[in-house]
């Protein structure tokens, strides 16, 4: 999560309700996690852990877990979640770790946050072991993504741009090949992997998509109403008889390997 004030404060205040969008990512975490192969004898990280869900995945390996972000009130979820890892409350840009730490830094979803997304990957190139991975999951291209419909609601509140801004800002061609190439990482495998995002009825993919620092930017901008309205039209279109909500998004899984 991002480094100023105002953005820690979009994600603290719905750290409570985020959990609920986090579960919807669980298809993809455990595509992330069949990519490797992990074991007691690992140290990893992730990096914008919110509640802590992926690392209660990975935790089945017997690894040690850290985890890191900017909102408290997702770090205090996730030490409730798993009180035998280490989680810290801080921003990317400055992760304070001993050189050569960990076996594997993970960050799902959240370096498109990220200030400087460059100095970022030198910190984490210095915090992996030699021939340590960096793995990155990030939303695939807008077009490929059923959940771009209420994107695009947050984008028009919040005067954005359509397409490629955050989060979909290292969707582009080749974007995360440079980003992690120009910190020094030899670039790795690159897949492209589509998920179902459910939600069981209209009310819990309300509590799930308004909790995210997009849209509390959003309803800063306009109001809750609004945006809660906006994005309930987005969303009738996915609505099945059952009253359950499904979409499919294509996200990119790619790996930076220190050497």
């Amino acid at each position: 999560m991002r480094i100023h004030q105002d953005n820690k404060n979009l994600w603290d205040s719905s750290a409570q309700h985020w959990s609920v969008q986090e579960n919807t990512f669980i298809p993809l975490y455990e595509k992330v996690l069949e990519q490797i192969n992990l074991n007691p004898k690992h140290s990893i990280i992730d990096i914008g852990c919110g509640t802590g869900i992926f690392l209660m995945l990975a935790s089945r390996f017997g690894c040690e877990i850290t985890g890191i972000d900017l909102s408290q009130s997702a770090v205090d979820s996730a030490k409730e979640r798993l009180p035998k890892g280490t989680f810290i409350n801080g921003n990317m840009e400055t992760i304070e770790f001993a050189n050569n730490t960990f076996d594997f830094v993970f960050g799902n979803n959240s370096f498109q946050y990220a200030d400087d997304l460059h100095k970022t990957f030198l910190k984490v190139y210095r915090i992996l072991k030699n021939m340590g991975s960096l793995l990155i999951s990030v939303w695939g291209k807008p077009d490929e993504c059923d959940s771009f419909s209420y994107f695009k609601v947050f984008n028009k509140f919040s005067n954005q741009p359509d397409n490629y801004t955050v989060p979909f800002n290292l969707s582009k061609e080749g974007e995360i090949e440079s980003s992690v190439s120009n910190a020094g990482f030899k670039f790795g495998r690159k897949l492209t992997v589509t998920c179902q995002r459910y939600y069981p009825d209209t009310q819990t993919a309300l509590t799930g998509i308004l909790s995210s620092g997009p849209a509390k930017k959003a309803i800063n901008y306009s109001s809750y109403d609004k945006v809660k309205q906006a994005v309930l039209i987005s969303i009738e279109k996915f609505k099945k008889k059952d009253g359950s909500i499904n979409m499919y998004n294509n996200f990119i899984l790619a790996e930076g390997i220190k050497i």
